[in-house]
């Protein structure tokens, strides 16, 4: 029962940190970037408190507190999240390098194993930033990182195997070359987000309408079902005065097509309304796939008016109907 409220107060605080969904996304790894390494760092903290030299307690103490200060920085709007996720990387990244510098100069037994460690958790400062899209700070890190592993490597003969060095010298170099694969394509998605977003408004500006009111207008202009209901349902939906402007663009248009339809009748008296429509269509080039679609019928019921024309033009199979309909027409204009 509880964790219904809670996972609701979780994405409105994620809500109220994020203007888009890419902040959203970047909030959202800072945050749980933030309770792992509190935990995993409170604990270390706890466990070589007495055992552990001075130093290196005081150097795990300023990794503690660059992780508090970084989500307090954000939150107290002293810091962009960009600027705060940057800054706890590579402030973070520096006591990390501090720790295994430590290590390597004045090694304890399991040394090896210490640094091991610690070069996992740079490297996992390091995909938190790249999961986080944060731009350029991923590539500082991994450069931080990469110089410590190698003094590690040389020093005094090296405190870890080459075969370690290298391994992560190869890590931190891929992960980096991914980042900035990842980097490019988030910012073309953007780019092409923000394209999208000015056609979008100069689209709706264009025809003076909300979002809203122009997703009805492409329901009424594509909708197959002419039924009074249908109809009614998505006017309902419309503003009065984007209402007002499409009445009065069809009342515009149906005057222009009675116009035309009352030329074609002066052509072919005999012809009634339907034929005279699928006439119109034939006329223009459309096909009986098309004609039928436009007219919202079938295309066994326009073949059949088709074959009434051809019948009251006297046409045989072999002749065209198109051909001839331009014909007669041109010749009586």
């Amino acid at each position: 029962m509880t964790t219904l409220p809670l996972k609701i107060l979780l994405q409105d605080f994620i809500e109220q940190h994020g203007e888009n969904s890419e902040e959203r996304l970047r909030f959202t790894v800072f945050l749980l970037n933030f309770i792992i390494s509190f935990i995993v760092l409170s604990t270390n903290l706890i466990s070589i408190l007495g055992h552990a030299p001075t130093t290196y307690i005081i150097i795990t103490i300023g990794l503690l507190l660059v992780n508090i200060s970084s989500i307090a920085l954000f939150l107290t709007h002293k810091m962009s999240l960009v600027g705060a996720f940057a800054y706890y990387g590579i402030g973070s990244q520096l006591f990390e390098s501090m720790r295994i510098i430590f290590l390597t100069v004045l090694p304890p037994e399991n040394v090896d194993v210490l640094i091991v460690v610690n070069q996992i958790a740079s490297y996992s400062i390091l995909l938190y930033l790249v999961m986080g899209f944060v731009p350029r700070a991923p590539f500082i890190v991994a450069a931080m990182s990469i110089v410590t592993i190698l003094f590690a490597g040389f020093y005094h003969g090296g405190v870890i195997s080459m075969a370690i060095t290298t391994l992560f010298v190869i890590l931190m170099a891929i992960t980096c070359f991914l980042a900035s694969i990842c980097h490019s394509t988030i910012h073309t998605i953007q780019q092409e987000n923000i394209k999208f977003r000015s056609q979008q408004e100069g689209l709706l500006r264009s025809f003076q309408m909300t979002e809203e009111e122009f997703v009805v207008f492409v329901q009424l202009s594509r909708n197959n079902r002419n039924d009074r209901k249908s109809i009614s349902r998505l006017f309902r939906k419309l503003g009065e005065q984007s209402e007002h402007n499409i009445i009065e663009a069809v009342k515009i248009r149906m005057a222009e097509k009675e116009a035309e339809k009352d030329g074609l009748s002066k052509v072919f008296p005999t012809f009634t309304p339907v034929e005279l429509e699928v006439c119109k269509y034939v006329i223009a080039g459309h096909t009986l796939k098309e004609v039928a679609r436009i007219l919202n019928k079938s295309e066994k019921n326009v073949s059949a008016v088709r074959g009434r024309i051809r019948k009251k033009l006297g046409l045989v199979p072999e002749e065209d109907l198109r051909e001839n309909l331009v014909m007669i027409a041109h010749k009586k204009k």
